[in-house]
This record gives structure tokens, sequence and C-alpha cells, in this order.
């Protein structure tokens, strides 16, 4: 299995994790919130990426990953720090913008990117 790793520097904001407490599989998710002490989350503190890409890690080796991993997409629709320029977008530049929401959300080393690419009007 994969094991998810990144730049030590690298951190998230603690509003994007709050889609890890906030979602419909919540209670699925507690004992690995639990393990990696991430019940309680700030939304204005930055914390370890790695941190979260263990707990990511270790629920990928449980039960119920799917459920859960769309459970936390749900609940990120809600969390997710949206920089201005975004704020009011339509769906296709919401998604076009993909990659501003993802860097927006981290801090201090590089995360990779999303890479977007509209093919035509109706694609």
């Amino acid at each position: 299995m994969r094991t998810l790793t990144c730049d030590p520097k690298a951190e998230i904001i603690g509003q994007t994790m709050l889609s890890f407490i906030d979602n419909v599989q919540s209670d699925d998710i507690q004992p690995y919130l639990v393990k990696h002490d991430l019940t309680v989350i700030h939304p204005q503190e930055w914390y370890p990426l790695q941190r979260y890409l263990n707990l990511l890690n270790d629920m990928a080796a449980g039960t119920n990953l799917s459920e859960s991993l769309v459970a936390i997409g749900m609940a990120i629709t809600r969390t997710i720090i949206v920089p201005p320029e975004l704020e009011n977008a339509s769906l296709g530049d919401m998604l076009m913008g993909w990659d501003a929401l993802y860097q927006f959300q981290h801090r201090n080393a590089d995360v990779g990117y999303v890479k977007i690419e509209k093919l035509s009007d109706t694609h």
C-alpha cells in the first residue's frame, strides 16, 4: 500500500481539517482522530500536513475508506477556505480554480498541484 508523505515543513489550515470532524461518517473516523490527537481542531491554526497524511494513511488501512472519503469530501465544501477571487465563482470557474483552492489551504512547502484542463464547453 502506498504511504502518503510530504515535506516536513508543509502545513494545512485547521478550517479544512474540520471536515474530518463534521461529516456523516464522523463516528467511523473518530478513532483515527483520537489516535492522531486531532479531536479538537482550531480553524485558524496551522497543522503539520504530515499529521493529516498519517491520519489518511491509517484510514486507508481500515474499513469504510470510500464512504469516509466521500463524507469528508462533501464536508470540505462547507469548511474549505475560498480565496477572494473565487468567493462568488460559478461552478465552472470554481473547478478551473481548483489548484488555487488547494494551494490556499497549505503553506510553507511545495504540496504539488491540481492540473485542470477544459476540453470544450461541454467537457
